[in-house]
């Protein structure tokens, strides 16, 4: 499964016991996805939230400037908890599994 941000919420300023930090991050959104070809067929999965951020701590802060893509996957995954990545992980497999063998298919006959 590969994991992607597709935007980071922000706040120009917040100010956290009496401390202004610039460009905090507020929110993240974030998608899962996978696929499998079978033939000429691609079977996929996806899954997307949106996981918002407690106040950062001042003296562990991280500027929006200075936020790599492998970093906010990282915050994502430790806010969501392995449980539920795990659960997300799962449900894209099923998605591509459903699609592989669905239950009411569905087509044209003279193909």
């Amino acid at each position: 499964v590969t994991w992607k941000i597709a935007q980071i919420d922000r706040a120009s300023s917040l100010t956290i016991e009496d401390v202004t930090l610039s460009d905090v991050c507020t929110a993240i959104h974030w998608n899962a996805s996978d696929s499998e070809t079978v033939g000429s067929a691609i079977h996929k999965g996806y899954s997307y939230g949106e996981l918002p951020l407690a106040n950062p701590d001042s003296s562990d802060f991280t500027a929006y400037a200075d936020i790599t893509e492998s970093k906010a996957i990282a915050w994502t995954k430790a806010k969501l908890g392995a449980t539920k990545v795990t659960e997300i992980e799962d449900k894209i497999a099923d998605e591509i599994a459903a699609s592989k063998n669905p239950t009411n298919p569905v087509g044209i006959p003279w193909s």
